[in-house]
């Protein structure tokens, strides 16, 4: 399915579900208070491990598969494509800082800075690791200072609150009943400067299902959680690891940091 096409569809059922939501009467609208809401629960979901079906596309091709996957905020994470007899064929892992993929048919390791280039070696999107790790986690890339200064509006149209918290930054639609995140990114029409998530079927404070696209390169991926479970604990530090058997052929890349202000 083209990125396009895919964006479309999810766009229009979101504002079909939208579409019959009344603002609430007397009802949370306090900027300061919706931030506080998502920072919560950033503190209720540490991290999560599970099993998922995964739809990823790119402008020439689309794959279907299963993950594996491990993420905690608010920058780590591990992806195992697995096979269809569920053994691994690939990995990811990154602890914020370095990141490696390691592609077990070609006997290949690539080590190189957590950036959103590095995180496409394996996934067909350009996104830092940290908005990466959030959507996992269910939420919109959270202002890490805590003087962070937000917005908030209410969409008359879509029927959902609107809130901004950083300059210049993406913007998260938030449901007009309990302010759960349910769309994030750069959603003004004709804005082509980075990634979409999009929130489904939550389920407690998680979400069952989630969509991200890349807009300017035409590629994303919708993941469904088969099974998942949510921790409260950080998980050990080798998680974010890959060990790997002698004699693998290890290549090192390099890339711009980019600007905290401006996620891909």
């Amino acid at each position: 399915m083209k990125a396009r096409a895919a964006a479309g569809i999810l766009t229009a059922g979101l504002m079909a579900a939208c579409a019959t939501t009344a603002a609430p009467k007397g009802g949370p609208v306090d900027a300061a208070e919706a931030l506080a809401r998502l920072q919560q629960g950033s503190t209720d979901v540490v991290g999560i491990r599970g099993f998922a079906s995964v739809t990823a596309w790119d402008a020439e091709q689309t794959f279907k598969g299963k993950l594996l996957v491990f993420a905690q905020g608010p920058d780590r994470v591990r992806i195992e494509v697995l096979s269809p007899f569920d053994q691994p064929i690939s990995y990811l892992a990154s602890d914020g800082r370095e990141l490696q993929v390691y592609l077990l048919q070609e006997g290949r390791l690539i080590k190189g800075p957590a950036t959103a280039a590095n995180i496409a070696k394996l996934l067909p999107m350009r996104v830092q690791p940290g908005v990466l790790v959030e959507g996992l986690l269910g939420r919109p890339p959270l202002p890490r200072s805590p003087g962070a200064e937000a917005k908030l509006r209410w969409d008359a149209e879509a029927s959902v609150y609107v809130l901004r918290y950083q300059p210049d930054g993406p913007e998260a639609w938030l449901s007009a009943q309990d302010l759960r995140p349910i769309m994030a990114g750069w959603l003004q029409a004709g804005e082509t400067r980075g990634w979409t998530l999009e929130l489904w079927e939550h389920q407690g404070a998680l979400p069952r299902r989630l969509a991200f696209e890349h807009r300017p390169s035409g590629s994303g991926f919708r993941l469904s959680w088969d099974e998942v479970e949510i921790l409260d604990t950080a998980m050990p530090s080798e998680t974010w690891r890959i060990d790997v058997p002698p004699g693998v052929q290890v290549e090192s890349t390099t890339a711009p940091t980019p600007a905290p202000s401006r996620p891909d």
